[in-house]
């Protein structure tokens, strides 16, 4: 072996004990540990879903993965005792101060992944619903339910097949070990589709959601920075003040007996923590203080919804009234957020030690960004990604959640039990240390998000030929992957069709079991695992702990929730009645 055989991964002098580091090397993602004197050079990805490893924390010696929780020994990568999983560790080299691998063991390691998988099938021999001429299967899918219809063609014509809309020839993969492959391939074998980044960039609304390659990595680094355990407890206190405004909007609804369109309710509360969060304005909707940035906003997800599911960009050429109330909205929108962009970096400008205690997303966006070229185009794009996942994914995941609550007495009565006896004589969560204590809570939302996913189907492209399971893939051909029909099948031995928090839970009650997590993917897998996770956790088990606490509930009105699909999945006809629990005052 020779210098010039050796690969730079790092620069021994800027490492920094127990600090992850990430490097690509020949398009492979790596994470260097420095611990006590030794430093390891890891492949990047967890085995078990594909998290990037380096956006996780060493802890008592171990690497622990940002996804599930998953730990490695700094020294060697191996998991727990008695587990065969195992991190790749590369032969580290020091030569003068730069930390290299072996060009040649690096080569071996990339053959040994690819293995031997050839295509056995051609893309043309699937299976699939026939269509007509010219259109296809698109007048056989109706926008809000659409990912049924999806999900019933995989129970006939198996977990991969193929279907056509218009001039798009569509791969559906429903098999949960090729969802999760085709995750963890992301973003230099499979892409979102190149659609709705141009869709994105078209309402200015491109951040790290819509990101590829280069550009998501280099924004992913300033996101992930953004959202940190640190700054989410600093926040803490400020969203348990909107939680409190939630507990009495709903003490009055309780009290005057009037029922509750709790989706309503859930993205009044989500939008007021997001935007608070995001720009320190706090919309103050839940008590009705809409003004126009929320109105404004509100029009996104409505246009997103109507332009993914478009056959051709007709907007480029013909507005329509919700088009031209849509541009209206984009500038009022951007407008704001110039100007809070602006005061954001005179602050940090005026104070430099903001920088390591922001007060909101944009200043810890902006602190981050300086000198790394992240532009105020993306700044706004990752605040408005933000104020789009908050409305969309939280406030649907908690109402799922409430649901499965009003139809089972036993959750009820689970959650209730880990509320009283975590929260003690206290109305609402005080202490952020206790949250990750509330271990039925955070289960029951994972299981609710598996039955109920905000994303059912995630709409994938190939960025060249490749090869899934055993069917050849052409370049840009369009993948869908049916994530929550491929949940429920991998574990269809252990009942996936019903609502069963325990599946999540070790045996002896004291915590998550991060392995139970396979073919799950409400947060997405692989390297691309959603970093504002936490911050949708952290609200669910403020919510839920709240209700727990203090209420009863039950369903009101009539007829059966269903499923609807507007840019994201939301519970449709869902109303509830909520009662004081004995011992609670009215209130003043």
């Amino acid at each position: 072996m020779t210098t010039t055989s050796l690969l730079l991964v790092a620069r021994a002098p800027a490492l920094v004990e127990d600090v992850p580091v990430p490097a690509i090397v020949d398009g492979t993602p790596l994470v260097i540990v420095r611990h006590g004197e030794q430093v390891s050079v890891f492949h990047g990805l967890c085995p078990h879903q594909g998290s990037l490893l380096a956006d996780g924390e060493v802890v008592d010696g171990h690497l622990v993965c940002p996804g599930h929780g998953w730990r490695f020994d700094c020294a060697s990568g191996r998991r727990d005792a008695g587990t065969r999983a195992c991190l790749h560790r590369f032969t580290t080299h020091l030569v003068d101060d730069d930390i290299a691998i072996d060009a040649d063991e690096l080569q071996a390691f990339h053959a040994q992944r690819a293995g031997s998988a050839a295509a056995t099938r051609r893309f043309d021999s699937l299976p699939g619903p026939h269509g007509l001429p010219l259109v296809g299967n698109l007048f056989q899918l109706r926008e809000t339910d659409q990912h049924l219809v999806m999900e019933d063609w995989a129970d006939e014509y198996g977990s991969m097949y193929r279907i056509r809309l218009g001039a798009y020839r569509i791969l559906m993969v429903a098999d949960p070990a090729l969802v999760e492959d085709a995750f963890k391939r992301r973003p230099d074998t499979f892409r979102r589709m190149s659609t709705v980044e141009g869709i994105a960039r078209g309402l200015k609304a491109a951040g790290v959601f819509t990101a590829e390659g280069d550009e998501w990595r280099r924004q992913r680094k300033v996101v992930v920075q953004a959202l940190t355990h640190g700054h989410l407890k600093h926040f803490f206190p400020t969203m348990m003040r909107i939680v409190a405004r939630l507990q009495r909007r709903w003490e009055q609804a309780a009290d005057e007996g009037r029922e509750i369109d709790l989706l309503d309710d859930l993205t009044r509360f989500t939008i007021d923590v997001t935007s608070t969060f995001a720009f320190g304005q706090d919309l103050n909707t839940i008590e009705g203080h809409e003004g126009a940035l929320e109105r404004q906003i509100g029009e996104i997800p409505k246009a997103l919804s109507r332009r993914v599911t478009a056959l051709v960009p007709y907007w480029n050429y013909v507005k329509l009234p919700a088009d031209r109330t849509l541009d209206r909205a984009l500038v009022g929108i951007h407008d704001t957020l110039g100007r809070l962009i602006t005061d954001a970096r005179r602050r940090l400008a005026e104070d430099p030690g903001l920088a390591a205690r922001p007060g909101n997303y944009i200043e810890a966006l902006v602190a981050q960004s300086d000198g790394g070229g992240f532009s105020d185009e993306d700044v706004t794009g990752n605040v408005m990604t933000l104020m789009l996942a908050g409305e969309e994914t939280t406030a649907r995941a908690l109402a799922w959640l409430i649901h499965f609550m009003c139809e089972r007495a036993d959750l009820r009565d689970m959650l209730r039990a880990e509320s009283d006896a975590l929260l003690g004589d206290d109305e609402l969560l005080q202490d952020f240390a206790t949250h990750p204590r509330m271990v039925r809570i955070e289960a029951a939302a994972l299981e609710a998000m598996r039955l109920k996913p905000a994303a059912p189907v995630l709409r994938l492209e190939a960025l060249h030929d490749t090869v899934l399971g055993d069917v050849e893939v052409p370049a840009r051909t369009p993948v869908f992957l049916l994530t929550r029909h491929a949940s429920i099948r991998a574990q269809a031995a252990t009942g996936a069709a019903a609502f069963d928090i325990e599946r999540w839970i070790k045996a002896d009650g004291s915590a998550l079991d991060a392995g139970s997590a396979k073919a799950f993917f409400p947060f997405g897998a692989g390297p691309r695992f959603c970093p504002g996770r936490f911050l949708a956790l952290l609200e669910i088990k403020g919510v839920i702990s709240m209700l727990c606490r203090n209420f009863e509930l039950e369903r009101a009105g009539s007829g059966p929730v269903e499923e609807k699909l507007v840019f994201t999945m939301r519970p449709d006809n869902l109303v509830i009645r909520l009662k004081r629990r004995a011992g609670t005052p009215p209130a003043a």
